[in-house]
């Protein structure tokens, strides 16, 4: 799993990137102002395994708290 952050975020977002599932899959994930997570797959309808997602928010959480957010 490779997840990443943008250098630049979009309106309404605090942190914002990309995230390669275990799968190959891709998708891209925002966090809004009030601390909602989004998750948009390149894949319509694309849903990543239970595993996948603790595993992406593990790694999220210790990105942003890498980065200070």
């Amino acid at each position: 799993m490779r997840v990443s952050l943008h250098p630049i975020n979009r309106p309404g977002a605090v942190a914002g990137g990309e995230v390669t599932f275990s799968d190959g899959k891709t998708a891209e994930w925002a966090l809004d102002q009030i601390g909602r997570l989004v998750l948009n797959a390149e894949e319509e309808g694309y849903q990543p395994t239970e595993e996948d997602l603790e595993a992406f928010q593990k790694e999220l959480s210790a990105l942003l708290q890498n980065r200070g957010l």
